[in-house]
């Protein structure tokens, strides 16, 4: 990966599951690291679901290899939550290109 390329910070989030008092699961999203980021771009379509139209949230960036990022992991990036769908790993580029898609909230 050439360098000047990771333009964006990104926050990786990793959850924990603690029980309460009444004995409910409560999964709660820690900060593991800020990491430096660079946003593919590719064309986004627009889908029909329920007679509305959206634009679809997914989204792909590249990380640098050596990142600890497991399929569980949240990453917030602009204000935004995203869960990861897909991990690639490019050993040539050494990059993992990630594919998230937006959380509603």
């Amino acid at each position: 990966m050439r360098a000047g390329l990771l333009t964006e910070k990104v926050l990786v989030l990793h959850p924990t599951t603690t029980t309460n008092t009444v004995g409910e699961q409560v999964t709660e999203f820690d900060v593991v690291s800020s990491i430096r980021a660079r946003d593919v771009s590719f064309r986004q379509q627009r889908q029909l679901d329920s007679g509305e139209v959206w634009m679809q949230g997914q989204r792909v960036i590249e990380v640098r290899m050596y990142h600890d990022i497991c399929d569980y992991d949240i990453i917030e990036w602009k204000g935004k939550k995203y869960r990861i769908l897909a991990i690639d790993t490019d050993r040539q580029l050494m990059c993992k290109r990630l594919t998230l898609e937006e959380i509603n909230q």
